[in-house]
């Protein structure tokens, strides 16, 4: 199972191609088992894994799609000249070991059907590998017919995998029939011979009606002109009759299981765990497996802080190191002591890295947070130094806003929050009805009204360019912000 998100894509169920009335996209599993067992792993690696969500009547059907190899994922049409000819020369490789099943009589329809994408675009790179998305798929109103099918298939993949015809001519059995010019081309394609394209297109017990003519020479007779109502000289008296008696048991026999099912008790689904258990397939027994080891784990980390602590009157527990169980040392009992003299503080944040659960954000300083004039919230504004620290959840509220987004047609409302004292950092997505001729307004507690903003630049929507940020500027507001890191290394596992 691939894991790598690569992009998301709404789709109308017109534009998945179905063979066997099943769209494509949902036999990815068959269809990659049968390019990898005949025409190799690699070949079938270039197909990405999709994940269809038909949706409900507020949400339309969306297709996610990952790929087994990590990374960022590019389009192949935006890389660099020589990094773009490499994946290239990958894709046409792949895709000239996939051609030969066009013409296979058991997946050939199916592996037709998933050469069809809506646009180049769908192409996309990661490292070197380049990986479809979108495939089985036609392009959003597009209108079915021979001549545009050719044309779209040579403008996306037909550049990598030329053919004489669109395969989706050959795989789709949801559209009518192509004529007979684009039938043989799309078998040349297949590389099969105009006469098996042909019979693959007939029912295989449709026989042609020929007689041979009283002079030796070869005809075709309508049944009507034969003289004996069209009946089959070969076909035996009664036949008709003979067929009726096993229908008319086999009626009887799906009555008696019916009225077997209805009776009380009858029992529809085994009650023995072990049968469910194998009704799992291995993959998520692994998963299940793994998440109950992680829960005992945890159990055991637990148990192990709870080992000598003690429950204060105040209801607060201490752990035997005199700290609570968040790793902060907790407040003050008595009110005549102050926190200096203590040396813990109403806010406290000096803590221990490996605490067993989260410390209560209220009382977690945050030491340097940065001001709209340039200072620092631990700076003297006062002889108190302590009554100027402020604690996280502070520090995220005053720095975090409200964005409203509207226009005639719609509302878009996010999150989103300040990097300068007048810059606001959000969503592509929060801010899009407003790009249609609307307008942009922020807010938070500290600013207490609706304010006016601009969109500097956006960037989006995720399924266009992969990306989904947008920059606001706030005019006439000076705001406390966050500090945007930019460090020499990546921040991922580290402790946050």
């Amino acid at each position: 199972m691939s894991e790598h998100f690569l992009k998301k894509t709404k789709v109308e169920k017109d534009q998945l191609v179905s063979v066997h009335d099943v769209p494509v996209v949902e036999q990815f599993e068959s269809l990659k088992a049968a390019i990898a067992a005949r025409a190799g792993a690699e070949a079938a690696r270039i197909f990405a894994e999709p994940f269809v969500n038909w949706g409900n009547d507020v949400s339309g059907s969306t297709v996610s799609w990952y790929g087994d190899v990590p990374g960022n994922a590019q389009r192949l049409s935006g890389l660099d000249p020589d990094r773009r000819a490499e994946a290239e020369e990958r894709l046409t490789r792949a895709l000239g070991q996939v051609r030969a099943l066009l013409g296979d009589p058991e997946i050939g329809k199916l592996v037709a059907g998933a050469l069809s994408i809506p646009s180049p675009e769908d192409i996309l790179v990661v490292g070197s590998r380049p990986l479809i998305t979108n495939w089985g798929m036609r392009p959003a109103g597009a209108v079915a017919g021979e001549s545009a099918d050719n044309e779209h298939f040579a403008a996306t993949l037909g550049k990598y995998l030329p053919l004489g015809a669109a395969p989706v001519l050959f795989a789709t059995d949801v559209l009518d029939a192509p004529p007979a010019s684009g039938a043989a081309a799309a078998s040349q394609a297949a590389g099969m011979q105009p006469a098996s394209a042909a019979s693959a297109a007939q029912p295989s017990d449709v026989r042609p009606q020929a007689v041979v003519g009283g002079d030796g020479s070869g005809g075709s007779v309508p049944p009507q002109d034969r003289g004996d109502g069209g009946a089959d000289d070969d076909a035996p008296r009664g036949s008709g009759r003979a067929l009726i008696w096993p229908v008319a048991v086999l009626a009887v026999v799906l009555a008696i299981v019916a009225a077997w099912l209805l009776l009380p008790g009858t029992r529809l689904f085994p009650t023995d765990g072990r049968a469910a258990e194998r009704a799992l397939d291995d993959s998520s027994l692994d998963l299940v497996r793994q998440l109950n080891a992680d829960l005992a784990e945890r159990e055991r980390v637990l148990q192990a802080a709870l080992d000598g602590a003690v429950c204060m009157p105040d209801g607060s527990l201490v752990l035997p190191d005199g700290r609570l169980p968040d790793g902060l040392l907790p407040p003050p009992r008595d009110a005549s002591i102050s926190p200096t003299e203590t040396g813990r503080g109403e806010v406290i944040r000096e803590g221990r890295s490996d605490a067993v659960a989260p410390p209560d954000p209220t009382r977690i300083a945050v030491p340097e947070a940065p001001r709209p004039n340039g200072s620092l919230a631990e700076e003297k504004l006062g002889e108190d130094d302590s009554a100027q620290q402020q604690n996280l959840v502070e520090v995220v509220e005053e720095r975090t806003v409200l964005v409203i987004a509207r226009n005639g047609e719609g509302l878009g409302v996010g999150t989103g929050f300040f990097i300068a004292p007048d810059l606001v950092a959000t969503n592509h997505h929060v801010i899009e009805a407003a790009l249609k001729g609307g307008s942009v307004l922020v807010s938070n507690g500290a600013l207490a009204e609706l304010h006016p903003a601009e969109v500097v630049t956006s960037d989006g929507p995720f399924a266009d360019t992969l990306a989904d940020f947008a920059l606001l500027r706030v005019p006439g507001v000076s705001s406390p912000y966050f500090s945007v890191a930019a460090g020499d290394r990546t921040l991922k596992l580290q402790n946050v």
